[in-house]
């Protein structure tokens, strides 16, 4: 698996505290079969603001420290950017970074209440050329309730990267339920961990490919976590597939 969503950079946000725990969290995803992670802390003012030098530093003596571990993880830089007004002037300014140096950008929505203006927003960003990446879209509650909700941002060319987690209930039944709806309709095209700490997603990878090849496709499997991880690390195009509609049933 390719990892395009993790909080593995220590001391920058409410992921791994210390370079020791991201030393083990590294050391936990190469073992469950994780070849590269990009690092995406998250920007949120007032809370999480770290600056991109200062998290490049903080990666590079990570890199250093996963060598002398024999550690073989390839690690990346970006951010995970909570959606405001001010979200296209923040990756002007570089205070907030894109996925890699790629032209692809990981947004986080609210998570219960729908942001109002994030459509604005959105389109913001795709004026710009980004290519925008909605985080967790089964982790929002009004998503949950309207799974057709992401509909006219996949229209927009939107690309919607889900947790693993989310398949086992991780982040509670509605969740599970969602993101089961969502990979069924084919309406994500990525799936990421992000992981925060040891001890958690890392080690129940075998469980949760398990269950996702239960439920899709080997080829669709292999999309969302090889050939589309892989793509937006190389700044690529995706491998994009048309949602199916929502069943309609008629009653006599």
């Amino acid at each position: 698996m390719i990892d395009i969503h993790s909080h593995l950079l220590y001391e920058v946000d409410d992921g791994s505290k210390n370079i020791e725990t991201s030393v083990n969290m590294a050391r936990e995803a190469e073992q469950n079969g994780i070849t590269h992670i990009c690092c995406t802390p998250h920007y949120l003012e007032p809370q999480y603001t770290s600056n991109w030098k200062e998290n490049e530093k903080k990666l590079e003596e990570l890199k250093k420290r996963l060598k002398e571990e024999g550690i073989d993880i390839e690690l990346r830089l970006g951010n995970e950017i909570f959606v405001t007004e001010n979200t296209l002037e923040d990756l002007k300014n570089e205070k907030s970074i894109k996925l890699n140096e790629s032209k692809y950008v990981l947004v986080e929505f609210p998570m219960v209440n729908e942001l109002k203006c994030s459509t604005k927003i959105i389109d913001s960003l795709i004026e710009k050329g980004l290519k925008v990446i909605i985080a967790h879209p089964e982790r929002y509650k009004y998503v949950q309730n309207n799974p057709d909700y992401i509909i006219p941002y996949l229209e927009k060319g939107v690309i919607f990267q889900s947790n693993v987690g989310s398949i086992i209930g991780m982040y509670g039944e509605d969740a599970r339920i969602c993101i089961n709806t969502l990979l069924k309709r084919e309406m994500v095209q990525v799936l990421a961990t992000d992981a925060h700490k040891t001890n958690s997603v890392y080690y129940k990878l075998d469980k949760i490919s398990s269950k996702l090849k239960e439920k899709i496709k080997e080829d669709y499997f292999e999309e969302l976590t090889l050939t589309n991880p892989q793509k937006i690390l190389n700044d690529e195009d995706l491998i994009v597939r048309k949602y199916k509609k929502k069943k309609r049933f008629i009653f006599f």
